[in-house]
C-alpha cells in the first residue's frame, strides 16, 4: 500500500543553502542545477534529472534560486533505502509524463487519488529497471553529439525549431538524427521539444497572467490555433479551462 505525506510542486533553495530529505522515501524532480550528498557519495542533478530515495541533502551552490519539485511518500512492507538518480535522458516519454502528471494533476485537484499512486508505482519500477537494469559502463556510452543536441533543445525549446536544423547541427539527415535521438533518449527531438513547451506552458498558466496567444508565441508556435490544439492532445482541455480550474481550486 502507497501513502503520499506530502509534495511541494515548486520548492525554492536560496542560494547556498540546503534542503534535506530523511526519515520517508522522497522523490525529487530538479528544476533547476544543485549539488545532491547521500550517506556516501556527491554527484550533481541537472534541470529535469530524478533522484528517489530514503536519505539525502541537496544544496544550491548557484548565486540564484534554485527550484525542485519533491513528494514524499511511504509504501507498507516495501523501505526504500537505496538512493537511485535517473537522467533526463534515460527517461522515455512515458516516465516524463508519469512526472509531469503526478505534480500537475495534484495540484490542480488538491488531493491525491488512484490516479496518482498508480503513476508513481509505475515511475518507481521503471527508476528502478532503468538505474539497476544497465551497467555504470553501458549507461554513458552516449554520443556526445546527441548529448550536445539533448542540451541545446532543452535550452531553445521556446525557438521555431526545426527537425532540418538539427540535424544540420550534427551533419545527418533528419531521418538518421530522430533513429539515434529516439535510440538513446526513447523520444523523437520533436516530440521532446513539445514536452518541455507543454510543461513550460503550463507554468506560465500557474505563474503569470499573460494570454494564451503569448504564451504561444513565446513557446515557438507558429500560431495559437497549433499551441491550443498540442495542449489539448497533453492535458485533455484548453489552456483557457486549465487556467479558469486554478482560479476555481477545481
Amino acid at each position: 500500500m502507497l501513502t503520499f505525506l506530502s509534495i511541494r510542486t515548486k520548492e525554492i533553495i536560496m542560494p547556498q543553502c540546503t534542503v534535506e530529505f530523511k526519515c520517508n522515501s522522497s522523490l525529487v524532480y530538479a528544476l533547476d542545477t544543485v549539488e545532491v550528498k547521500t550517506p556516501s557519495s556527491k554527484d550533481i542533478l541537472f534541470p529535469g534529472d530524478t533522484i528517489i530515495g530514503h536519505s539525502f541533502k541537496l544544496t544550491n551552490k548557484n548565486t540564484s534560486v534554485a527550484a525542485i519539485q519533491s513528494l514524499t511518500f511511504f509504501i507498507k512492507n516495501k523501505p526504500n533505502k537505496n538512493i537511485c538518480i535517473c537522467r533526463s535522458y534515460e527517461l522515455e516519454q512515458l516516465q516524463l509524463r508519469y512526472i509531469t502528471d503526478i505534480f500537475n494533476l495534484i495540484h490542480i485537484e488538491s488531493n491525491f487519488n488512484h490516479k496518482h499512486e498508480l503513476n508513481l508505482i509505475n515511475l518507481l519500477n521503471d527508476i528502478n529497471w532503468i538505474t539497476s537494469g544497465q551497467s555504470p559502463m553501458n549507461r554513458h556510452k552516449i554520443d556526445n553529439r546527441l548529448i550536445k543536441i539533448n542540451r541545446y533543445i532543452r535550452k531553445n525549446y521556446h525557438l521555431p525549431l526545426t527537425l532540418q536544423q538539427l540535424a544540420d547541427m550534427l551533419s545527418c539527415t533528419p531521418v538518421y538524427l530522430c533513429k539515434m535521438y529516439s535510440s538513446v533518449f526513447g523520444v523523437p527531438p520533436m516530440q521532446h521539444i513539445q514536452m518541455l513547451r507543454m510543461t513550460k506552458a503550463t507554468e506560465l498558466l500557474e505563474q503569470t497572467y499573460l494570454h494564451v496567444n503569448e504564451i504561444s508565441e513565446r513557446l515557438g508556435y507558429a500560431s495559437p490555433s497549433h499551441f491550443i490544439s498540442t495542449f489539448r492532445k497533453y492535458y485533455n482541455t484548453t489552456p483557457k479551462k486549465y487556467k479558469q480550474r486554478l482560479h476555481m481550486g477545481i
